[in-house]
């Protein structure tokens, strides 16, 4: 995900303002209601529409002032009457982008592999001019979404279209370029990267020790996958399989695919969306849901860049994009003596020499001081007091977050001057010589406190009607909390419950799932954000799942009548069909092949408004039972890590009590 800088040249980036305004980005295009045609009731009256209000038209020109400092294209179409109508079209950079053109990606390879071979045939003169015209294209049409004249533009129209009833949003008739607009911004935030940084092979990295068989989805499955209601930005989802024909064994189906359908869109706190599971079958096979398959869990790292040496309540190395963002709560400001909402990059820059002014080492140790103090409390360990008492961690997320744009050279001297701080210095935007950092937690134990929290109570799932009534993660967050990612760890109650929801689709026989076209199997699952609790430290926050069910070939054997040894056996005719054998080494017979790793699948982000209420309790629901670690074992290996010095200290693995 995450490349270095001096690979990213082609990375851009959208202004600050984008990063520290909320605004939701839809990768579909919103259809506009037409307008009806005046009709003669029964009174014989007409029906006249309304007329547009001022805001419509103020956000319909806002919407165009934006376009125009874009590239944008017009169609004319002839119509029965004169004027032609007019049809706007944005320029959308995927379509520009020479690494989506197969002829120019072929270029590519070929300019790449000479690079690397001189032995290769270089690109001739016309090639070479082919490609960089596209290049120069591409560039200069993403160039115009980052400059600040354009967000200023797209924000005001943001804002403004917002603003409207939805009676009055239906009426914005050019609404469909600003969410093409946001596609494109979408598509430029794909490029964030993290400042170079020298690995830390003197930091230990700790033994993965996270059992989950990421098995990937068989061959012989089919996938589609479909919004059932493309105007909505938390729309249902179906999950469409199909068992191909030649199929044999027993079939691996996943559905963390789902996050496809999300790409290049903006995930805010309290959205959800239902999803449908439908299988198929156009094998001569008999298939069945495979009892205890049920998997969903956090998404394999091992392959992802920038790995911490910080193992996840999963038994996982955290890779940095994993990692929520500081914010300036309340015991920062006391740090600090200061009642600004939002610390300067100057006062995160010294976080560890003013720390050291306090007589610490440590922040999670300056945390632990001061909630003791608060609350009364008298926890040893930082993640004793995470684990017991799960509100503080609540206040820890919340706050104004940080967000700083500094020059390349900037970046590379505070990095020899404060490499305690901007070793997590996480990219989010690059603008020529510029660049825009987020500040991470630097210490492990605050890393994976992040990381738990997320997954265990504000990343859920719900599966049945029953469950998906419930999940509602504005009315209903204590629920939510309960139906984590992290709540269905292998062998837990949530676990073996959503099992026994999938085995029951096939428990019978007749419900066995077959070739017949009536034949299909039906699961219903939603998914949500929690909407009081993911506070702003989950800001531009990557995310991502795993998820899979197996399916059973239960086709059954021909019965063979036992041979009697005192009988004869008589000739088979030539015109008589014969028994088929039965070969003990047929594959139907075994699992498919398991494998370690899923390809990578494009991550959403996460964008929060800032909290006024940096101490909104309203998340707490305290007096619960700690999450269990099946995965993980009782005991993890003790080391540290002190970012005031990058020494080592202890590595924290938390399984925080619910919620």
């Amino acid at each position: 995900m995450n490349q270095k800088l001096k690979n990213s040249v082609t990375a851009v980036s959208i202004s600050a303002a984008i990063l520290l305004n909320s605004f939701n980005v839809f990768a579909d295009v919103i259809p506009i209601e037409k307008v009806q045609e005046p009709v003669i009731g029964e009174s014989n009256q007409i029906s006249l529409p309304d007329l547009p209000s001022e805001g419509v038209k103020n956000t319909c020109h806002l919407i165009e002032t934006a376009l125009n400092l874009i590239d944008y294209t017009v169609d004319l179409i002839p119509a029965q009457s004169d004027p032609p109508i007019i049809k706007t079209h944005v320029t959308m950079l995927y379509t520009l982008d020479p690494q989506n053109n197969p002829d120019l990606k072929l270029l590519i390879e070929k300019k790449e592999a000479y690079e690397q071979d001189n032995s290769w045939s270089a690109l001739s003169k016309d090639e070479a001019d082919r490609l960089e015209a596209a290049y120069i294209s591409f560039e200069n049409a993403k160039a115009k979404y980052l400059t600040t004249e354009f967000s200023d533009a797209h924000l005001a129209a943001r804002k403004s279209y917002d603003a409207l009833s939805q009676k009055e949003q239906a009426q914005v008739e050019n609404y469909c370029l600003l969410t093409d607009m946001e596609t494109n911004i979408a598509y430029i935030m794909q490029s964030v990267n993290t400042i170079p940084q020298k690995r830390r092979e003197s930091l230990p990295y700790p033994d993965r020790t996270c059992t989950v068989d990421y098995k990937p989805q068989s061959d012989f499955v089919d996938l589609k996958i479909e919004k059932t209601e493309p105007n909505d930005h938390s729309s249902n989802v179906n999950l469409i399989y199909t068992i191909k024909k030649g199929a044999y064994g027993n079939q691996v189906l996943t559905f963390n695919q789902l996050i496809d359908i999300y790409t290049n869109e903006y995930q805010m706190p309290g959205d959800s969306a239902e999803f449908t599971i439908q299988i198929r079958n156009e094998s001569d096979k008999v298939y069945r849901y495979k009892p205890g398959s049920f998997t969903l869990t956090t998404a394999d790292t091992r392959n992802m860049d920038q790995l911490l040496p910080v193992l996840g309540y999963d038994g996982q190395l955290l890779p940095l994009s994993y990692v929520s963002g500081i914010v300036t709560n309340k015991p920062l400001q006391k740090l600090f003596d200061t009642k600004q909402t939002t610390l300067t990059l100057e006062q995160y820059l010294n976080l560890y020499n003013q720390l050291q002014k306090k007589g610490y080492h440590s922040l999670s140790d300056y945390f632990l001081d001061y909630y003791n103090e608060k609350d009364n409390t008298s926890y040893s360990f930082f993640h004793e007091m995470i684990l017991e008492n799960p509100v503080s961690y609540e206040k820890l997320q919340s706050g104004n977050g940080n967000s700083f744009t500094i020059t390349k050279d900037e970046a590379e001297q505070y990095q020899a001057e404060y490499p305690e701080m901007m070793n997590w210095a996480y990219v989010t935007e690059e603008n020529g010589d510029n660049i825009t950092i987020q500040f991470k937690w630097p210490e492990a134990d605050l890393q994976a406190a992040g990381y738990n929290g997320f997954y265990q109570s504000m990343f859920s799932f719900a599966f049945g009607d029953d469950e998906i009534k419930e999940l509602d993660p504005n009315k209903n967050h204590i629920f939510c909390h309960s139906h984590g990612v992290g709540d269905y760890m292998n062998g837990a109650e949530l676990q073996t419950k959503t099992d026994s929801y999938f085995s029951a689709a096939t428990a019978a026989e007749e419900n066995y799932l077959t070739s017949n076209p009536n034949s299909v199997l039906t699961y219903h699952g939603k998914w949500a954000l929690d909407g009081p609790c993911v506070r702003n430290a989950y800001a531009l926050y990557d995310f991502n799942f795993y998820g899979s069910i197996i399916l059973e070939d239960v086709t059954p054997n021909p019965v063979v009548p036992p041979v009697d040894p005192d009988k004869p056996i008589p000739p088979v005719h030539p015109d008589e069909p014969t028994s088929p054998s039965v070969n003990p080494n047929c594959p139907s017979q075994t699992d498919p092949d398991s494998n370690d790793s899923i390809p990578m699948i494009p991550l959403t982000e996460i964008e929060q408004s800032e909290d006024d209420n940096l101490e909104n309790d309203n998340c707490s629901n305290t007096g619960t039972s700690p999450k269990d670690n099946p995965n993980t074992g009782e005991s993890f290996p003790t080391a540290a890590l002190s970012a005031a010095a990058l020494s080592l200290g202890s590595i924290i693995i938390l399984v925080r009590k619910k919620k």
